[in-house]
């Protein structure tokens, strides 16, 4: 038996959502109150999703840099110069300020905005280490 709706309902929207595996029927009346809920995906993983992997691998740059110091203290003793470490300073502050944009980016909604901001952060500083450090 075929499923019938009323009078009131021919003039009806279905919207589905694959993610949540639901079917939504919506009379067109309201069809200006529903926004589409599913997002655009690049190898299975939303925008937001990948900003959120983008500010943990700055974050994790920026651990790798602050635990630079103890390397060259171990390579070189413990007298080591601030010298040797001050290249390093310019490339966790330039870290750490784009950290901090792409995670207010990210908590803005903004998640296209942030991972862009954050593969800008890991060229510069790429291009900073191959200028500075040596």
């Amino acid at each position: 038996m075929p499923f019938h709706l009323g009078s009131e309902y021919r003039n009806v929207q279905i919207y589905e959502d694959s993610r949540q595996g639901t079917t939504s029927v919506v009379p067109t009346r309201y069809k200006a109150l529903i926004t589409k809920t599913t997002s655009l995906t690049w190898r299975g993983l939303t925008h937001e999703q990948w900003a959120r992997i983008g500010v943990v691998v700055q974050l994790v740059i920026l651990i790798r840099t602050l635990a630079e110091f103890y390397r060259l203290r171990h390579y070189y003793g413990t007298a080591i110069a601030f010298i040797r470490y001050e290249p390093y300073i310019g490339g966790l502050l330039i870290n750490a300020v784009l950290c901090l944009a792409a995670a207010v980016l990210l908590f803005w909604n903004k998640p296209r905005a942030s991972g862009l901001l954050t593969a800008a952060t890991i060229l510069i500083l790429l291009v900073y280490k191959l200028l500075v450090i040596r």
